[in-house]
């Protein structure tokens, strides 16, 4: 399964962009990685919000996937985040690691926090909405190359 994780992590182009990496995934715990590089500040040279709160949802994200049913998507429905320190470029790589407050039959709720080396720079809380496939108008599984139509 973890191969398959990884092929379907590797195949999207946002991860592969931003130079995502999927280092960990387990039942109780999934984990991304991101080098800081000045590609991705803002206006005051720190790493923009958005950057970090997408390395977060991509960890909660992997967390879910394996409790996936075959046919089953899901979608963030909610999630907030908190900054704690900035992060500047060209420093410590950052380790968005999530884990599981409830794994339900139809929502799942992570709490994720990013790490560079020993301090907390985000925490964040993450709810996904489960639902079946049901062809016409659905997203494509992760991996599978097909591409969905829009609205």
């Amino acid at each position: 399964m973890l191969a398959a994780l990884q092929a379907a992590f590797e195949s999207v182009p946002f991860n592969r962009h931003a130079g995502l990496h999927l280092v960990h995934v387990a039942p109780e715990r999934a984990e991304v990685s991101l080098d800081p590089t000045p590609d991705f500040t803002q206006e005051h040279g720190v790493v923009h919000g958005g950057i970090l709160a997408a390395l977060a949802d991509t960890a909660a994200v992997y967390l879910v996937q394996p409790y996936l049913k075959e046919g089953e998507r899901m979608a963030s429905i909610e999630f907030k985040v908190n900054f704690l320190k900035p992060v500047w470029p060209g420093t410590a790589t950052l380790r968005a690691v999530a884990k599981p407050v409830r794994i339900g039959r139809r929502v799942a709720v992570c709490e994720t926090a990013i790490w560079q080396e020993d301090e907390v720079i985000l925490t964040g809380l993450f709810t996904y909405m489960k639902f079946a496939s049901t062809g016409a108008g659905t997203a494509p599984a992760p991996g599978s190359g097909a591409s969905s139509t829009g609205p």
